[in-house]
């Protein structure tokens, strides 16, 4: 028989405590020994430790049926910051948040492409701007989330499709310049994560990133998804045209040849002939009319609806968030995503836009580096 590790136990039971205040927003201590099933003893000296620690703090008198009325606990989201950013092609957007998640500071940087030589430089500038500008807190910045567009596993980038940090270890080079825990992932993975935190209460969720590439971020019973080396939710190199255009994944007639921005972006510059083409100029393309930019639309909702249709009948989710420009800025676009969903199988799924207006992969991986520092043990 194992010896009981005292350590452990304390430590699961801390982090128990810590999540139900923060879940609760105001809790009493009896509540929590209640709901917990830990004697008051265990709370009360749990309860000291994170005082002590600033991270929850006492706030006000509670209900009482009958004697001495309780204190109520509350989370102290401002005891220190994180950092989150979404490291996109040609685009880096970062926030500076609380350990709930609530934005406190953005600041997005354009770029011509993120290099391997280029990449540290713009997240040392990034961090740099949150230090100058940020108030004083007990912890300051306690980490750092990254969200890759490519496949992630063991805080590793695996493959990368559209910018060259492929194998690159970048988190072994940040943690030695910037002396600041490091977290990277996938960034579907990291908006799964931002939209769970932003009050769904589905405990089955997908989130459908269409960026230059496409994936998704699969929260299957309250847990995320990575799968068996961390490749999950890949969707964009799901085959949808046997023979089709070519992949940077070696794949052709991948998804995201069909539904990404770029391969939308790139595919109307084609048939109209233009030399430069931004998505503002095809979003009011759409609203103007234009034909051509209307039939390219209709194809994406064709495909992306495929695609949908197989995760919902794969997965069986309560709800998927489909975070793209396409459907958060073109009205009507998730109206007619729906309008080809026909499967009488799984027809109770919610479909809807995401709601963090872009900011998503940047939100998750800063709620990666929080959660990290406050339940992984990293606070001293």
């Amino acid at each position: 028989m194992k010896p009981i590790n005292k350590y452990l136990i304390r430590k699961k039971n801390e982090n128990s405590v810590l999540s139900m205040i923060i879940k609760k927003g105001l809790v009493s201590r009896a509540d929590i020994a209640k709901e917990l099933d830990l004697n008051k003893a265990t709370i009360s000296a749990i309860v000291q430790t994170l005082l002590e620690r600033r991270l929850v703090c006492e706030e006000g008198i509670g209900d009482s049926n009958g004697g001495r009325k309780p204190i109520m606990l509350k989370f102290c989201e401002t005891a220190g910051f994180s950092i989150g950013i979404d490291i996109r092609v040609d685009y880096i957007s970062s926030v500076l948040t609380c350990l709930d998640g609530t934005i406190i500071s953005k600041y997005n940087i354009d770029v011509d492409h993120i290099t391997k030589k280029n990449i540290l430089y713009y997240i040392n500038k990034t961090i740099q701007y949150f230090h100058s500008s940020m108030p004083t807190t007990h912890y300051g910045i306690v980490g750092l989330g990254l969200g890759i567009h490519g496949t992630v596993e063991d805080n590793n980038i695996k493959f990368t499709p559209y910018y060259d940090l492929e194998k690159f270890p970048l988190a072994n080079k940040l943690i030695k310049e910037i002396n600041i825990p490091v977290y990277i992932e996938n960034e579907a993975n990291l908006s799964a994560i931002a939209e769970k935190n932003a009050g769904i209460d589905e405990n089955n969720i997908i989130c459908i990133n269409v960026h230059s590439g496409v994936g998704a971020g699969l929260i299957l019973n309250d847990n995320l998804f990575h799968g068996f080396n961390g490749s999950s939710g890949e969707i964009g190199h799901t085959i949808v045209l046997n023979g089709g255009k070519p992949c940077p994944c070696g794949n052709q007639g991948c998804l995201e040849q069909y539904v990404s921005e770029l391969a939308i972006l790139n595919l109307y510059k084609q048939k109209k002939d233009l030399q430069n083409l931004d998505f503002n100029q095809f979003k009011n393309d759409i609203l103007i009319g234009e034909k051509v930019a209307i039939e390219i639309l209709d194809e994406f909702i064709i495909y992306i609806s495929i695609a949908i249709n197989n995760l919902n009948n794969t997965f069986n989710p309560e709800k998927i968030i489909i975070n793209s420009r396409f459907t958060n800025e073109i009205d009507g676009t998730i109206e007619k995503i729906k309008n080809h969903l026909h499967s009488t199988i799984n027809n109770k799924v919610i479909i809807t836009s995401s709601n963090l207006k872009g900011n998503s992969t940047a939100i998750g991986a800063s709620l990666l580096s929080s959660e990290q520092f406050l339940f992984n043990g990293l606070i001293s």
